[in-house]
């Protein structure tokens, strides 16, 4: 149950849960009001704390004078800013926020305190960056972040920005004060983003043709140990008419020896070197418009879930299907699958579901 103002929010959910593996609930936690909700994504960390993704509702006026368009704002009065928090599921407490809405930028309104060179700002949000529906309709939800991952040995967060078709990764290790400012921290960037790839156009260091990324889903760092270890791996949908394809990326950003990423000489982050891809031809080929996810397993195989449709399959580095499973109602519809990921026999969990 969530609040109504967030009833057109994809992916909004507004509550987690936890689950032993005999079906016992350890612990709920309701996150939603009438001006935040929980929403798509979440990752547990080694500390026990949850890290999830929230929309915070303000009003389009609020926008206004944070420099948006007035042109470029939804017509139910409404304005969300994506945002993190980080709660202590065994206190119900929240121990760590981040919000978008101290990491804009915009050139439109010289009066107001965010104004500046949006091209000379790659570590802040374009508010005025945003798409418009067919009929010229702007949404509420101007960003949807549609993933979340955690990468504990720098102290990191990623997220994927499905309308802008970017990914980016910010600081953890910032108090929630410094997470508000533009230093401090780890990486001296406070809450700042410390790297962004797939989209230049957004921050004015690229034109259509540099875009890489379309609707892309489920970003990830490649755990320890795996093939690839560190590199950034993303599905990326595809978008009609433009690219009506999908496909598998696997990045390596430019990284210095303290875990911050430089930028290259063209002022992006597009050096980044894409390793390996998964784009397969002719019949192979599949397009997942929404959802969908990846996942490098420990013998170098990728499990990729195409999420319209409900198809999953394992392949090679050289692209080679070792096998695929497709999930039918029973009367032959199609369903789909947010997200799909493969454990090995002597999971715990897995072994617990045997047992019963």
């Amino acid at each position: 149950v969530y609040a109504d103002y967030f009833n057109d929010g994809g992916g909004t959910r507004g509550c987690l849960e936890e689950y032993s593996t005999d079906g016992t609930l350890n612990w709920r936690l309701r996150l939603e009001s009438d001006d935040y909700v929980q929403h798509h994504d979440f990752v547990k960390m080694p500390n026990g704390n949850i890290l999830t993704l929230v929309w915070e509702r303000v009003s389009t006026d609020q926008a206004i004078t944070m420099g948006r368009d007035p042109d470029g704002v939804a017509d139910n009065g409404d304005f969300w800013f994506d945002g993190i928090i980080e709660l202590d599921p065994t206190t119900a407490t929240i121990v760590w926020e981040w919000s978008m809405r101290y990491h804009v930028i915009q050139d439109r309104d010289p009066g107001v305190i965010n104004y500046g060179v949006v091209a000379d700002h790659p570590e802040r949000l374009d508010i005025n960056r945003f798409n418009r529906g067919a009929d010229g309709s702007v949404e509420s939800d101007w960003t949807h972040l549609n993933a979340i991952e955690y990468n504990a040995d720098l102290d990191q967060i990623a997220l994927s920005s499905n309308y802008l078709s970017e990914i980016y990764i910010i600081d953890h290790s910032t108090t929630p004060f410094e997470s508000q400012q533009h230093s401090g921290g780890r990486y001296g960037k406070g809450g700042d983003i410390l790297f962004r790839w797939g989209n230049p156009a957004n921050y004015r260091h690229g034109a259509q043709d540099d875009q890489k990324l379309f609707s892309q889903h489920n970003v990830q760092w490649i755990g320890e140990g795996m093939p690839g270890e560190g590199n950034l791996l993303i599905f990326n949908n595809g978008t009609a008419p433009v690219r009506p394809w999908s496909t598998v990326v696997e990045l390596a950003p430019v990284m210095e020896d303290d875990g911050s990423y430089s930028l290259g000489r063209a002022g992006n982050y597009e050096n980044a070197a894409v390793v390996w891809e998964y784009d397969p031809e002719g019949d192979e080929r599949f397009h997942s418009f929404f959802i969908s996810g990846v996942q490098r397993l420990p013998n170098g195989n990728t499990l990729v879930n195409a999420g319209a449709g409900a198809r999953v399959r394992e392949v090679t580095r050289e692209g080679d299907i070792v096998w695929e499973y497709r999930y039918e109602e029973p009367d032959g519809v199609p369903h789909m699958l947010f997200r799909a990921e493969k454990y090995p026999r002597d999971h715990p969990a897995i072994r617990g579901i045997l047992r019963q």
